[in-house]
C-alpha cells in the first residue's frame, strides 16, 4: 500500500500478522509496526499521512477495522462488532469513511463520517462490495454534503425504487456493467 506522497509502503509479513511501513529510499532495516498473532489486511492510507486503516481478523469478532497511527501509537479499533467491516476506503478529504459490512445479512457498501464514526449510512441496496467503489461520474449520495465520498461511473440500471429504511434509489440487483 502506497503512502499518499509516494515516499512510503506499507505491507504485511509473516502471513499477514506483522504490519511494516518502509520509507522507499530508506536502505535502513524495517521493524514492524503492529506484530501479533492475527491477520491483517491493509485497505487505505489517509491521505494526510498519518494513518493506515486495516482489517484484522477474530474468532470472536470476525472482521474488524482498526485504524494505526503512524506517528508512534498504538493501533485501535474502529468497528468493532459480531458483524464482518472490511474493505475499507478513506474519501479524499478525510471526511468519510466507506466499508463494507454484513450486518444486513448481506455484504453492502455503508459511510460514516472519519473520524467520528458516528451512525453508518447504507448506501449499496441489493449487496455491494470494493468494486462498486471506483472513480466515475455520479455522485453516491448527494445528502453526504458538498464533497461526496467519491464516485460511481457504474451503470445500475433503472431507479425507480426507493429503500424504505435509507431513502437512497435502490435498482434491481444484476451483475455491474462498466459506464461507458
Amino acid at each position: 500500500l502506497w503512502s499518499p506522497d509516494g515516499t512510503r509502503v506499507a505491507y504485511t509479513s509473516r502471513a499477514g500478522h506483522d504490519i511494516y511501513v518502509r520509507r522507499v529510499t530508506d536502505d535502513a532495516g524495517t521493524q514492524p509496526v503492529v506484530r501479533d498473532q492475527t491477520v491483517k489486511v491493509l485497505n487505505d492510507w489517509a491521505r494526510d499521512g498519518r494513518h493506515i486503516v486495516y482489517a484484522e481478523h477474530s474468532a470472536a469478532t470476525k472482521l474488524d477495522l482498526w485504524l494505526l497511527p503512524l506517528d508512534g501509537g498504538r493501533a485501535k479499533p474502529l468497528l468493532n462488532s459480531s458483524y464482518n467491516e472490511a474493505q475499507a476506503r478513506l474519501s479524499p478529504d478525510g471526511r468519510w469513511m466507506a466499508y463494507v459490512s454484513d450486518e444486513s445479512g448481506t455484504p453492502e457498501v455503508y459511510v460514516r463520517r472519519f473520524p467520528a464514526m458516528d451512525d453508518p449510512q447504507r448506501i449499496s441496496a441489493g449487496g455491494g462490495g470494493q468494486r462498486d467503489l471506483a472513480a466515475g461520474v455520479e455522485p453516491l449520495d448527494p445528502r453526504l454534503g458538498e464533497t461526496p465520498l467519491c464516485e460511481l461511473g457504474l451503470d445500475r440500471g433503472p431507479r425507480d425504487e426507493r429503500d424504505a429504511k435509507t431513502g437512497l434509489d435502490r435498482a434491481p440487483h444484476r451483475p455491474l456493467q462498466p459506464a461507458l
